[in-house]
């Protein structure tokens, strides 16, 4: 049995393994990663994003209008419960025909609500021999968003390490510890879920690496 095969028949509520590499173009989606400008948030300048808001009505996926981002202090305190402005990512149908499924199967998986918006973030982290790479910056957290969130693997490049982990409490009683392979989504429940992914770090040290995901998360439960 191969790892995916074995964490997906684990009986771990609130908690799913996914393989989407059949129902998405990983080289469509790898374009989205294109440009991506750096996230003015982290100083260490290893972090790049972009973001989009959607809502699902009548089985369509809508475009919302751009805001900035924002969690509660109490929740990332780096961010001090501020705006943080990102840019979007363009409406281009080319990238719809890859998220809108994805986006869909979310939905369905977690019971959104009709109307619920959706925070959909394109999120590329680099390494080099003189920079580490750390995809949760923040370390051991939670969203904020009182109910499931998911991380889809988009690209690995030139990388170890980018473990994705999810606990019971912060940092203890791990429950899953698996480096996600491109076209692999976990889903879990960020409310009652701690997670954090560990340190990336170039496999050739003469090049650059990255790491790209999506995440996704119901924002209707978290601003």
């Amino acid at each position: 049995m191969s790892d995916l095969q074995e964490l997906s028949s684990r009986p771990i509520p609130f908690l799913q393994l996914l393989d989407l590499s059949e129902m998405i173009s990983l080289p469509r989606c790898r374009k989205m990663f294109y440009k991506i400008p750096v996230d003015p948030y982290v100083k260490q300048g290893f972090r790049y994003k972009k973001i989009a808001r959607f809502t699902i009505c009548e089985e369509k996926v809508l475009r919302q209008p751009h805001k900035p981002l924002w969690q509660p202090k109490y929740i990332i305190p780096e961010h001090q419960g501020m705006a943080r402005i990102y840019h979007e990512f363009d409406p281009n149908e080319e990238f719809a025909s890859e998220i809108h499924p994805v986006i869909k199967l979310f939905a369905e998986i977690t019971n959104m609500k009709e109307g619920d918006t959706v925070l959909f973030q394109t999120q590329r982290v680099k390494t080099s021999k003189e920079k580490i790479g750390l995809p949760t910056s923040e370390g051991w957290h939670q969203d904020g968003t009182q109910s499931m969130m998911a991380l889809l693997c988009v690209n690995r490049k030139n990388i170890q390490g980018g473990r994705s982990q999810v606990a019971l409490a912060q940092g203890e009683n791990i429950i899953f510890d698996y480096p996600l392979s491109s076209g692999e989504m976990v889903i879990f429940d960020d409310h009652k879920f701690w997670h954090y992914v560990t340190p990336i770090y170039p496999a050739d040290e003469t090049k650059e690496g990255y790491r790209d995901v999506f995440i996704i998360a119901n924002l209707s439960l978290m601003e």
